[in-house]
């Protein structure tokens, strides 16, 4: 890690920001020298969130947030027939009137079923629709939701390969 991005970390560290530090951080220099110790090892622990290399990073990452993620995908509550959902990869994108969530399941033994979802939402907006769109299906489909402020709920029936959930806001 540069002098320079050590400088960035520590200006958003002091500005409030917190990290999630998952194995040993900045040991070496943008050269791969080795630093006499680590170069963020005196930021304040209330800043930083550890996971040993093996741990458990996913709580460090929910700890770091202060169980507040963007976005969280899992098997249907309840459902203790579901599998979990290794495989399956989500990204988001923010847009102005919308959120887009992409789904992609890489498992090849079957599609994945009953994906409950969590999304934030900016606490002024409200949302107006969810729909599905895949190229797996003739056409797009309107889901069920649940809303409050900051945060949409609801569940994706299938996935067989890629789905896109549309998270669409009221007009303002």
């Amino acid at each position: 890690m540069s002098d320079e991005q050590v400088a960035q970390i520590r200006k958003y560290v002091a500005s409030g920001g917190r990290l999630c530090v998952i194995g040993p951080l900045a040991t070496h220099d943008r050269w791969m020298t080795p630093r006499a110790k680590p170069a963020l090892d005196d930021l304040p622990a209330s800043a930083v969130v550890r996971a040993a290399e093996g741990g458990d990073w996913l709580q460090a990452i929910r700890q770091a947030c202060a169980n507040e993620c963007s976005l969280e995908i899992q098997a249907k509550p309840g459902d203790q027939s579901a599998k979990p959902l290794a495989g399956v990869c989500a990204e988001l994108t923010e847009q102005r009137d919308r959120r887009l969530l992409h789904l992609v399941n890489y498992r090849s033994d079957a599609p994945v079923r009953d994906i409950a979802v969590t999304l934030r939402v900016p606490p002024d907006r409200r949302v107006q629709r969810v729909t599905l769109a895949s190229p797996d299906r003739d056409s797009d489909r309107s889901v069920p939701f649940e809303s409050e402020t900051g945060v949409v709920r609801f569940t994706v029936p299938e996935i067989r390969i890629y789905d896109i959930a549309a998270v669409e806001f009221a007009r303002q």
